[in-house]
């Protein structure tokens, strides 16, 4: 059992007038995987929130699979569940360059 409800994720289409009205900051145009949507399979129910896209996650187009996402594999290892089996997303949904974060 989860925190959320089946009806509240069963479809990512609900996030995505949310991504698609995002923009403002202009960081889309500085990325090779702007606006990047949630990723993972859900069957755990587990949401992880993770602050922005890395390098390796931009250039890919999929959160968490750089140094912190290896970090969390290997935590969720240890309790046998994949990551993938759990829903990825970030914060900031574009990288920001460099990957340093404005505090604007």
């Amino acid at each position: 059992m989860g925190f959320f409800s089946t009806s509240s994720w069963q479809s990512k289409e609900h996030h995505m007038p949310t991504i698609a009205r995002c923009g403002q900051c202009g960081l889309y145009k500085k990325c090779y995987s702007p606006k990047m949507p949630p990723t993972g399979k859900g069957k755990h129910k587990i949401l992880f929130i993770a602050e922005a896209p890395g390098e390796t996650e931009d250039r890919l187009g999929e959160q968490l699979i750089g140094r912190a996402g290896q970090c969390f594999r290997r935590i969720l290892g240890k309790l046998k569940w994949d990551l993938d089996d759990c829903w990825k997303t970030n914060v900031v949904i574009c990288r920001p360059p460099g990957n340093e974060m404005d505090s604007k």
